[in-house]
């Protein structure tokens, strides 16, 4: 099967066709700075439904509210209309799926979904965004495309979430036998009904490996949402083992986000009420708070022991604690070289820094002509190289382990790439300062 099939027959499902037109007038309201608050509770009145969820969340604990408000219009301007908005989106989507013919346990999914959208909201909470509902919205999204793809074809998706129930990988089990898989599928059904490009970006994205950088706008949400599904504890793939929760990424987008340990404690500390709170609200089924908790400490149980059969099998395995020795020996010899180099290199970057120095002094007072600025050029390369010298000296006294890479050919050095950036100058074009 190819891509495009899928895609098709998810147009074809009348179930998906379209969100409710009341939704996106909504949408297109609230999105415009410009619209009069009247117009969107005009809107927000044609649905009865929709009017006692919004009367009801600006009365809630869940939303933080003291006063009791009445009327539509007091309510919008109680909760703002990015709320309003998040609130539109949470209950038609919750609409929306429960009227799809899936096999799929809709309590094992709104458990992880609504978890990972919690996680969203406290990350973009952390992180500072101003567009935290969005962040919580992406995150109820981001899986949408596994009940699409099993209610377009039960019979085969049926296969694939056996498999993925008793641990093989979910994504590559649709590539294998769709052509494509539920992030893309999720992605274009969210283009389809028109919704913001924010939350197809982080549907698309969710199972993606990030690399360590700092993420434009545009990426900051898709980021949070691929790391709040790293860090959920209800999985949709139950028997998801340790090799497979990739924490070495978890960190990558952590250090993209500017997050601490302390920070991620924290937003531990706030799931599980805001979890509870938000099911409530949406009154979907997730289990009673034991039931919940019973859950996670099962999964972490799991963890744990998985954590303590792999670190009996290091100690067990020759190899490993040769290599640990080694490793020490080897740090022990790079310092006391480092320290070999230390001695006559700084005595050479002083010499080298010296006459550097009766060059600037010389150009200063007019002694020499330098209209090319060739001379003063040579000075910043000078200062450069000596920088990259002693820098390097200085981050291979801190090497406590051997992380190497690639030089040219099979010659391996130690990776000092990233700790080296701050003794660059950030201007090459700046004066030498010596």
């Amino acid at each position: 099967m190819e891509e495009k099939q899928v895609l098709k027959r998810i147009e074809r499902l009348t179930q998906l066709a379209t969100l409710p037109e009341v939704l996106a007038q909504i949408l297109k309201i609230a999105d415009d700075p410009e619209s009069p608050l009247d117009d969107l509770a005009r809107v927000i009145l044609k649905d009865v439904s929709l009017t006692a969820r919004i009367l009801s969340a600006a009365n809630s604990a869940y939303y933080g509210r003291a006063s009791e408000v009445s009327s539509i219009r007091d309510a919008i301007m109680t909760l703002g209309s990015r709320t309003v908005k998040a609130i539109a989106l949470s209950v038609s989507i919750v609409n929306v799926i429960g009227r799809l013919d899936t096999q799929i346990s809709l309590k094992t999914y709104w458990k992880h979904s609504l978890e990972v959208a919690i996680i969203s909201e406290l990350v973009a909470e952390k992180y500072g965004l101003k567009e935290k509902e969005e962040a919580y919205i992406a995150g109820i999204f981001h899986d949408i495309g596994i009940l699409a793809m099993d209610a377009c074809f039960p019979r085969e998706y049926a296969h694939v979430w056996k498999s993925a129930q008793n641990g093989e990988s979910l994504i590559s089990l649709e590539e294998s036998l769709f052509g494509t898989n539920h992030c893309r599928v999720g992605s274009y059904l969210l283009s389809m009904w028109k919704l913001p490009q924010v939350f197809s970006r982080s549907v698309y994205s969710h199972h993606d490996t990030v690399e360590l950088k700092e993420p434009t706008n545009e990426q900051v949400i898709p980021q949070i949402v691929n790391l709040a599904e790293r860090l959920a504890k209800y999985r949709l793939d139950i028997k998801s083992s340790l090799k497979d929760m990739e924490f070495d990424n978890s960190k990558v987008v952590m250090k993209n986000l500017g997050l601490t340990n302390t920070d991620m404690a924290e937003v531990e500390a706030e799931i599980i009420p805001k979890f509870l709170d938000a099911a409530s609200f949406l009154e979907i089924e997730v289990g009673s708070p034991l039931e919940l908790l019973t859950e996670a400490n099962s999964r972490v149980f799991e963890l744990y022991r998985e954590i303590e059969e792999l670190l009996e099998g290091f100690k067990k395995d020759t190899n490993y604690r040769d290599h640990i020795e080694y490793d020490r020996l080897a740090v022990e010899i790079l310092h006391t070289v480092v320290a070999t180099f230390s001695h006559y290199f700084n005595n050479a970057c002083a010499s080298m820094l010296g006459r550097a120095q009766l060059i600037e002094m010389a150009l200063k007072k007019g002694e020499l002509e330098d209209k090319k600025n060739i001379l003063e050029n040579s000075l910043i390369a000078i200062q450069n190289g000596v920088n990259n010298i002693t820098g390097t000296i200085a981050e291979l006294k801190q090497v406590k382990s051997f992380k190497t890479t690639l030089y040219h050919d099979k010659t391996l050095i130690i990776d000092l790439e990233d700790s080296l950036k701050k003794y660059k100058p950030k201007n090459a074009k700046i004066k030498a300062r010596i």
